[in-house]
Parts: C-alpha cells; structure tokens; sequence
C-alpha cells in the first residue's frame, strides 16, 4: 500500500475537485514515497496550496525498513499522518488489522465497524486494501456508513489478476456508490511499473480518465500494471445496503452498446467486396490499430 509520486499528484488533481477537508480515515497505514519538501513541490506544480505542518511524523514502513538501499533512500519520507495533515486535514485516523503500525483503530474489516465510526470522516482513503479483504460486501457497506454526508471516498484499487482476492473493474465502484446513496464520481486509470522502482518511482505515469462503459480495449496495454483511481461523494444515508445490478448490460445505463462498424462493409463498394473478401481480416486489423493509436493519443497523458 502507497502513494508514489504520480498517485500523490492524482490525488491533489481530485482535492482541487472535491475540497476534501476535515477528518480523514485511512485504510491501512499508507507507505508515502516523497518528503515534506516533494508534497510542497508536488502542490506547487499543481497550483494547489498546502497546509504548514509544524510536527513532521516519519515513516513508520516496514517495507522501507527491509533493505539498505530503500531504507536510505526513505530516510526522510513522511508518515501518511503528515500527509494528510499537508492536505488539509484535521484530524487523521488509521483502521489496520495488525499491531505493528499501531492505528488508531484495531480492526478487522470484514466485521461490522464500530457505531462510533459512522459518519464520522469527510474522507475514507482505500489505498489498495478491499481487494485483500475476503468479505468485500461488508468492507464496502462499512466504508459508506464511516463517510459523513457530502463527505467522499477515494479507493486506488488494482488491475492485477491474483494481486488480491478480487480484481476490482470500474463499473463495480459505479454501481455499487449509486445504489447507496452517492454521486459526482471521478474515475481515473493510471499505469504504472514496479520494475526497478528504485529508480522509476519518481518517474510521471500514463494516464486516463475512465466514462462508464467506455471501452477499454485500445488503452490497457499487457505490459503494464493497472491502477483505478476513483471517488464518490455521499448524498444521502441508505440505511440498509443496497445490492446493486450491473448497469454496464442495461442500456438505460447509458451503456455503449459496442456496436461495431465495418470497414469493410461501410467504406468498400458493394461490386469490389466479393473481390476483395480475402483482404479483409488484414483491413480490420490496420483499423484497428490506426483506431486504437488515435484514441491512445487523444485520452492518454501523464502526471
């Protein structure tokens, strides 16, 4: 779990949006890969103002504790606490299921959270945790009872097969927000690379933003790792949690149906195709790439 350098930049791109403020709650304690000088540089490139925090809390990690080369090169990266307090947040709280980063809240989320907790935060940060919870429907019902009203939540979930217990998709954080009580949602896809991340981690990621239903076959490359970045702001309270159905086969939804068109047909005179016919797996080929560069490089860019 953590923010690198083009996911701290992701999520200022949101808090220019939604203004988050106020209290936080994190799921797990998040490994944040920038000093107190690089969150500045990061808000200034962005145009974006930062909270002065007088006290800075160092990294508690034990993933930059495990080698002498990230160990060092950790040596001043702040604690997720001193983050959010950057950010503008009052007050910050942890939830973990392990004793070693002491949170402020021991718990296991695949039971019910405390009442205490319910609508208590204007933010709920998933950095990368749902996915290993087994029970993923009461994680989520617990995480929309934690949010205030008006208040948000942003989860950076994994593309990844066999990451977690579930491969999280989009339409699953749409879906499932919209049958509970929320609205004005953002969702972004961001590529990244863990290889040699020594090295790359300050490098800027690839990115997109994602419209329910859009058709992602041009733009998610094997070769990449995939993160979704995605926040809701809660509306209203739903006191019982509503199961949703998958708006992505309804067309009411708004759905793009995916209808095809062929070259082939569409763009050949009739009199030349049954000439022609043995050149058509080759032209839908060369439409396809020429469609997936355009829209690669019309929807892609970095940050």
């Amino acid at each position: 779990m953590g923010l690198m350098p083009s996911q701290i930049r992701m999520f200022i791109k949101m808090q220019k949006k939604y203004k988050f403020s106020g209290n936080v709650c994190v799921l797990g304690n998040q490994e944040i890969w920038a000093t107190k000088e690089d969150i500045k540089h990061y808000c200034n490139e962005a145009e974006h103002t930062y909270k002065n925090v007088k006290q800075t809390k160092k990294h508690t990690s034990r993933l930059f504790k495990s080698n002498s080369d990230l160990s060092e090169l950790a040596n001043d990266f702040i604690h997720a606490k001193t983050f959010f307090e950057m950010m503008g947040f009052d007050k910050y709280i942890d939830v973990d299921n392990f004793k070693y980063d002491q949170p402020a809240l021991l718990h296991d989320m695949n039971l019910p959270i405390p009442k205490s907790m319910h609508n208590q935060f204007d933010l709920v940060f998933d950095g990368g945790t749902v996915e290993h919870i087994f029970d993923i429907s009461k994680v989520m019902e617990n995480l929309i009872k934690m949010v205030s009203i008006n208040g948000c939540v942003i989860h950076l979930a994994s593309y990844d097969m066999d990451h977690g217990f579930y491969g999280l998709s989009p339409c699953f954080f749409y879906d499932f927000y919209k049958a509970n009580g929320f609205s004005n949602f953002s969702c972004y896809i961001m590529a990244t690379d863990y290889s040699n991340v020594l090295e790359k981690y300050k490098e800027h990621r690839p990115y997109f933003k994602y419209e329910y239903g859009m058709d992602l076959s041009c733009l998610l490359s094997a070769s990449s790792s995939w993160l979704i970045f995605f926040s809701a702001q809660k509306i209203k309270n739903h006191k019982v949690l509503s199961i949703p159905t998958q708006g992505m086969f309804e067309p009411s939804e708004g759905q793009n149906l995916r209808q095809s068109k062929s070259i082939f047909r569409d763009s050949i005179p009739l009199f030349l195709q049954p000439l022609l016919i043995s050149a058509r797996p080759l032209l839908r080929k060369l439409n396809k790439i020429f469609r997936c560069w355009k829209v690669r490089r019309s929807l892609l860019k970095d940050i």
